[in-house]
């Protein structure tokens, strides 16, 4: 009743090889979700910020209010970026907004020092642009436009004076 047990120990040894190779992937493919969020979230608020600011008059501040539309639009929702500068052109018929940040690396990750260039943080840039709309002649070139589709509707149901017939 005297068994040996032998254990070997190859699968201690392989697993040890393993699961550092296994764990840095596991981080970067979060990492990298991060950086996708971060970013998406970024152009969002920058799209939106140049529209709400493409919708305001030119006698208002158009500069301060589109800068902190932007930052309300980032605050709180960024999960690993950090620094966010926030970047916003006003021309006379066109807005761009631009958001500059950086998101670390965690300097466990080699293989990811490696794809970056040496590097520890991500740069994430993000901007967006919107014309300048004013509302009230926007509403007015439309309504001339419908007014000759009515007329020009008016026309094709009149009597064609070539055939007699009458067009619908």
């Amino acid at each position: 009743m005297n068994k040996k047990l032998s254990l070997k120990g190859s699968y201690t040894i392989e697993a040890s090889f393993l699961m550092p190779m296994i764990l840095t992937v596991i981080v970067m493919i979060i990492y990298l979700t991060f950086f996708l969020h971060d970013r998406t979230i970024m152009y969002s608020a920058a799209y939106t910020a140049a529209m709400r600011g493409s919708q305001l008059n030119s006698g208002e501040d158009v500069y301060t209010q589109v800068e902190e539309s932007g930052k309300k639009l980032i605050e709180n929702r960024l999960l690993a970026t950090r620094d966010v500068t926030t970047d916003v052109t006003v021309q006379k018929d066109r807005i761009k907004v631009s958001y500059t940040g950086t998101m670390k690396i965690p300097a466990g990750t080699l293989l990811c020092r490696y794809l970056i260039n040496g590097r520890d943080s991500l740069e994430i840039n993000a901007s967006a642009q919107a014309d300048c709309v004013n509302p009230v002649s926007l509403v007015r070139k439309i309504r001339i436009v419908e007014g000759y589709s009515k007329d020009l509707s008016g026309l094709s149901g009149e009597n064609n004076t070539e055939t007699g017939e009458k067009n619908e």
